[in-house]
């Protein structure tokens, strides 16, 4: 033991009476409501390019789907995992 420079240290201890801040959990994926996507990707029909990511619903609703389709995100993102 001769060898030995361990310092002791002693963690401090926080009184259960310290108000602990509340923590959110982000949801990346989905809003309010969990059927509901949080965003979405739009893109092209014929060649897949995306265009925009949008979190407005309107703009979901207004979409001109002969040439645009929108991708919910979580389905987007899982796509990208799929590939590589």
């Amino acid at each position: 033991m001769a060898n030995d420079y361990r310092i002791p240290y002693r963690i401090p201890s926080v009184p259960s009476t310290v108000p602990r801040p509340q923590t959110q959990v982000a949801s990346s994926t989905f809003g309010p409501d969990p059927s509901k996507p949080a965003s979405w990707v739009i893109r092209e029909k014929g060649t897949g390019k995306v265009i925009m990511e949008t979190f407005d619903q309107n703009i979901v609703q207004r979409l001109n789907t002969q040439r645009y389709e929108a991708v919910p995100i979580q389905i987007y993102l899982g796509s990208l995992n799929a590939r590589g």
